[in-house]
C-alpha cells in the first residue's frame, strides 16, 4: 500500500505519478494518477474503467488494486486470502519527470509492504497491520476493507507501541509474538491464538452454511 503522507505530497505538489506493481510471474500492472482536476482525482489502469473521485477515494482503491493477484480473472481483492501468511507486495512509482525535479522529488520510488492480519475472521469488517518500507522509511499502518474494493488506512501504528487489542491479533496469526509474550505473558498468548481458532472455526462453519443454503 502506498501511505497516505506521501499520496497527498503528490497532490499537494500537483504531480502526476504512476505506479508499477512488480509481480514475478506475471507481467507488471502499471496504474496513473494524473494531476487534479476540478477538484478530483482520476485513476487509470489499462483494460479498466477509470476511477474519477476523491484523493481518498482514489487512494483507497489503489491500494487495493495493489494488492490484488494480477492473475486472478476477474480482479476481486480478498483481504483474508491476502494477509495469510504475510503477503509481500512490492512497487515501483514513477513521478512525472519536469514536475517531479521542479518539485525536488526522486526520479523513482520503491515501495515494499507486508500486509498482517490484525483481526480475528468477522463477516462486517476487515483489518490489517501494514508494514510500508518506501523510500528507505519504515512505518506501520492499520488498514480496514470499505465494501470490496477498496483498502483504507485508519491510522498510523509504531511496532514499539502497539495496542494491546492489535498487537494480541498479530501475535495470534504469528507476527510479534516474542514481544506480545515479554509484556503479558505465555497464558495471554495462548489465549489469544485459542481464541483465533474457535473464531475462525465458526467464521468457516457459517461461511459453509451460506454456501450450501445458496445450493
Amino acid at each position: 500500500m502506498i501511505p497516505s503522507s506521501l499520496f497527498y505530497d503528490f497532490v499537494d505538489a500537483q504531480v502526476a505519478f504512476k505506479v508499477v506493481q512488480r509481480n514475478l510471474n506475471s507481467p507488471n500492472l502499471v496504474f496513473s494518477v494524473p494531476r487534479a482536476k476540478d477538484g478530483q482525482l482520476r485513476l487509470t489502469m489499462l483494460g479498466s474503467q477509470a476511477l474519477v473521485g476523491s484523493p481518498d477515494a482514489v487512494l483507497a482503491r489503489l491500494n487495493a488494486l495493489l494488492c490484488e493477484d494480477s492473475t486472478s480473472q476477474p480482479q476481486k481483492f480478498s483481504l483474508r486470502q491476502a494477509t495469510a501468511g504475510g503477503k509481500l507486495i512490492s512497487y515501483l512509482i514513477l513521478p512525472e519527470a519536469d514536475r517531479g525535479k521542479q518539485m525536488g522529488m526522486p526520479e523513482e520510488i520503491s515501495g515494499e509492504c507486508r500486509i498482517m492480519p490484525a483481526d480475528y475472521p468477522n463477516r462486517e469488517r476487515e483489518t490489517a497491520v501494514v508494514s510500508a518500507l518506501v523510500a528507505q522509511k519504515r512505518s506501520f499502518h492499520l488498514m480496514e476493507m470499505v465494501g470490496k474494493d477498496s483498502f483504507q488506512e485508519i491510522g498510523r501504528l509504531s511496532p514499539h507501541a502497539l495496542p494491546r487489542e492489535i498487537h494480541e491479533k498479530l501475535a495470534a496469526n504469528g507476527f510479534y509474538e516474542e514481544s506480545f509474550v515479554s509484556l503479558y505473558g505465555e497464558e495471554a498468548f495462548e489465549e489469544a491464538r485459542l481464541k483465533l481458532k474457535e473464531t475462525w472455526n465458526n467464521w468457516t462453519a457459517t461461511n459453509l452454511d451460506v454456501q450450501h443454503a445458496r445450493h
